[in-house]
């Protein structure tokens, strides 16, 4: 009986339990239905098994539909609004780091955006950490200087 159960809902083992205890109420409830003539006890509980647990798949596998397509639409509308989130937020910091150099773009970019350690950046590009500080400090006064003049074509 529990390999018949098994066979379709493996992978699923509340799922199993729950259905496993309604083949042992279903063959207490109907016991009167058995027919030893038409075969075996054995055989006739693993019928109801078989049966119990295509209903229990069938049973599940509306669910994780129902529940995957509601979750599919919100995903994608939260997926959208990040999209579009993420896309203006490229937008204006590619506004603020348009006055800079390529390499103190990258610096900016790779310390706030990447978060990597000023040991690493200073290992890249040669230099000391305290000329990464450096750097960041000058290129940080650049963006506030360029997003002065931003602001005011506003």
């Amino acid at each position: 009986m529990k390999a018949a159960v098994n066979h379709n809902l493996a992978g699923l083992p509340e799922e199993m339990e729950e259905c496993m205890d309604d083949v042992f109420l279903d063959v207490w409830e109907h016991i009167e239905r058995f027919d030893a003539a038409k075969g075996s006890f054995r055989n006739w509980i693993i019928s109801i098994a078989r049966f119990r647990s295509i209903d229990y798949l069938r049973r599940y596998s509306r669910t994780c539909m129902e529940e995957d397509v509601s979750n599919y639409e919100s995903k994608l509308a939260r997926n959208d609004r990040i999209d579009t989130l993420e896309q203006e937020i490229s937008t204006e910091t590619e506004k603020l780091l348009e006055g800079l150099k390529e390499e103190e773009r990258q610096i900016l970019l790779r310390y706030y955006a990447e978060e990597d350690d000023v040991d690493v950046l200073a290992k890249e590009y040669g230099v000391s950490s305290s000329t990464i500080y450096s750097k960041v400090s000058r290129a940080k006064k650049k963006v506030r200087k360029n997003h002065g003049r931003l602001e005011e074509h506003v």
